[in-house]
Formats: structure tokens, sequence, C-alpha cells
């Protein structure tokens, strides 16, 4: 039976449309391990895969979760230069979880949040893919990423050709700067020298865009060879029971507007669920507020319902928009079910998927450190008082039932990976 490693870590929207691809490759006879954070063993484990944490450690000594730890919630750029660093602060314990487990594998899949993969298929020069779940990672300039704290590097906007090349090598040279530990560690397994980023994170063999064209189409500098899968999504086992206090409300009235936030946003909401629900009062809404169980709201009206989870096929099916952070995993559920969409952006690549679906037509953009109870109203008023954003996403909607992102990406693995008979590492 093939063995293929796949490695991936950081919320929900980085490590789910993966185990849509497992589920796939499962199904076609291989046998699919995890390399994750221990915060995600639960949900991996629970699918029926082997999966493995590279932070074990910290998570029985109650250590904080790198990804959202002493992150600044002013939406600056600095929040996203300190997640760099915490992925370069735990380099070395991902490698080397990673290169033990990869010398039994046939075949090896980074995700565009683990940079320890790569440097294990150097090492051991095995086949290997690399997958991006949201079009930041193919950083081109044919394409600009919108760039948070250099948002006029977009092609379109006031700078020149030449100034706005300049930019992107200042953003190169300003994330090489932030990953730390990752060209001690190169050099100390005798590789050249490469960009984690750019370079050093594409591989040889084969790339893939796990993500809808809808969202960003190919471009001729993106890496080659690269395969376009289109979103990928999986389906727990079993039958996931639904929330019957949740179905109760979605019943009882008109569609309400759900309000989720990321992991980065949600550790520390400020007044975002507040600023909710005094919008849809003032306009007679309906709302789901998604939050972390510490979020603590008090009495809610009976036009307010609050979950710590809740599945979104069941609620984004019934709603009448989504209010979220601009994680491409939600983006591709509200695209999938047809919502319009406001998007309130703050750090990482939340601010080009935000964009990037505004230019869609289906969302408008509010970035998370301008959220108030008189911006939230105006926004949300706007979206749904214009018939055009809810037309787009369910025209889009149409469009992505004919992607099947998770079967592409599983025969563009196939391709690649040897046979076991054929694989004689050690």
């Amino acid at each position: 039976m093939p063995r293929i490693l796949i490695a991936t870590r950081g919320s929900f929207g980085d490590f789910h449309p993966f185990l849509g691809v497992a589920q796939v490759l499962r199904q076609r006879g291989h046998a699919v391990v995890f390399v994750t954070n221990a915060h995600n063993l639960d949900g991996i484990c629970k699918e029926g895969f082997d999966a493995h944490a590279f932070d074990a450690h910290d998570a029985l000594t109650d250590a904080p979760r790198p990804e959202t730890a002493g992150l600044p919630i002013d939406g600056s750029s600095r929040g996203s230069q300190r997640m760099l660093r915490r992925l370069g602060g735990q380099l070395l314990a991902e490698y080397t979880l990673i290169h033990r487990l990869a010398r039994s594998a046939d075949m090896l899949v980074g995700a565009q949040t683990s940079l320890a993969l790569p440097l294990v298929a150097r090492v051991l020069q095995r086949p290997w893919v690399f997958a991006a779940v949201s079009p930041m990672a193919f950083l081109s300039m044919d394409d600009p990423p919108y760039v948070h704290g250099l948002r006029t590097v977009r092609r379109g906007g006031p700078l020149p050709d030449w100034l706005r090349r300049a930019c992107m090598h200042l953003l190169r040279f300003a994330t090489a700067q932030n990953i730390l530990g990752y060209r001690p560690l190169e050099k100390r397994l005798g590789l050249e020298p490469r960009h984690p980023l750019f370079e050093a994170r594409y591989s040889p063999h084969g790339n893939l865009a796990l993500f809808s064209s809808l969202l960003a189409a190919p471009q001729a500098d993106w890496p080659v060879p690269v395969v376009p899968c289109g979103f990928t999504f999986f389906t727990p086992q079993g039958n996931a029971p639904e929330d019957a206090a949740l179905a109760d409300f979605l019943a009882a009235g008109p569609p309400p507007v759900v309000f989720t936030l990321g992991s980065v946003s949600r550790a520390s909401p400020r007044g975002f669920y507040r600023h909710a629900m005094a919008a849809c009062a003032a306009l007679g809404l309906r709302a789901v507020l998604v939050k972390k169980t510490s979020v603590d709201l008090g009495p809610l009206p009976d036009t307010v319902f609050a979950a710590n989870f809740a599945p979104y096929a069941q609620l984004f099916a019934q709603a009448r928009a989504v209010v979220h952070h601009g994680g491409v995993g939600t983006i591709a559920q509200c695209l999938r079910w047809g919502q319009p969409q406001l998007v309130v952006p703050l750090a990482l690549d939340q601010f080009d998927n935000a964009f990037r679906t505004q230019a869609l037509g289906c969302a408008r953009v509010l970035p998370f450190g301008q959220v108030n109870t008189e911006r939230l109203t105006a926004e949300l008023q706007a979206l749904l008082a214009d018939p055009a954003p809810t037309h787009r996403a369910q025209h889009l909607a149409r469009a992505m039932a004919q992607e099947h992102g998770a079967e592409v990406a599983a025969d563009a693995i196939e391709r690649l990976c040897p046979s076991p008979a054929a694989s004689t590492y050690s």
C-alpha cells in the first residue's frame, strides 16, 4: 500500500482541505499519515488517519498555541511578522519529526504552512508536492497579492511597475529575516540557501492550487509545474449529529446573518460580537454568533443564537449572509453555499483573500480594526440592500459545483507517487 505523508499546521482552514484529499487517497488504496499541531490531532484522528504532532511536548506542558499566542489584535503587519517568527521557532521540532516519518513514506506533501517538509525532501531527495490553500502562497508579480501594509502593491494601484517590484523585493527580504532559525538549519543540513517563502517552498515535481481558479487564475510566473485543483472539502465520517438547538433556531424565523471569526481574531475578538448584535438589532435581523467558549456575551435576545461550534454545512445553507475574518476555508464554504459575504480581515493572507472575494462581486470588505457598530451596520445594510452580491454568489456556487478539487489533487499526487515496490528508501 503506497504511503503518503502530509505535513500541515494551523487552523481548520489549513488542515480541512487536506482531509478531503486524504479521504480520496484512502479510497484509492493509499495509506495517509499527517504531521501537524497537537491541537489538530483529535480532528484528524476522528477521520481514521494516523497523525503525529511536532509540538506534543508543548501541549503537555500547557504552552500557549503558537498560532495565536501574543498576536496583537490591532490588525497591523506586526501580527503577520510575529506569526512568521513562530513558524521558525518550531522549525527544528517539525523537521525532526517529518524526517523520521518520511523514511517510510513513498510520497511527501507539504502545505504552505509547513516550512520543514521541503527541507526534508531536499535532504532525503524524495519526490514531493507543494500544496497551497490560498492564492497568496503563490507570490506572483503578474498578480501581486494584497499585502497588509503594502496595499498599493496591488496591480492597478498608484505605484509604477518598477516601484511595485521594489516593494515585492522588500517583502522578500523582510519575510526572510522574520523566519528565525530557517537559514541556520539550512546551513547545518548542508543545503544551499533558498528563501523559505519563495523558491524553497515550491516543488520541482508538482505544485497544487487547492483553491478555485475563480479566486485566482494561474499566472505565467507561478511555479512549474502547477495543477489548478479547485477547493477541496471533506465529509466527516458517519453522520455528524446536527445541533438540535441551532436547527430549532434556524427554523423559527427568517434566515439569520452568521458572524464567525478565525482562530487568530477569535482568540481576542474585542467588541466584535457586541457590535454584531447591535447592528442586527438596528437592522431588524436575526443572528448566529460562532465564538470561543471563553467569550461570555451574557443573556441573549431571542433573535440571537450563540454557538461555540457550528457545522458550516448546516449553518451556511440556511443563512442570509456571512460576516467573517477572510480565512480561505470560510470563503470556500461561503462560495459553495452561495452566500454574500462581509469580510473583516485582520492579518496574514486574510486581506488578499478578502479583496479577491470582493472582486468576484459577492462581498464587501471592512478591516477588523475598523469594526464598530456604526460601520458594521452600514456595511451590512449595503450588502443586504443590493441584490447583486447574492445573485453573484449563487452564480459562483453553480460554477464551483463543477469543480472536483480533492479528486484532481489526488490524481496529481498519484501520478508522482512511486509504487511501494519501487521505493528502496532507508
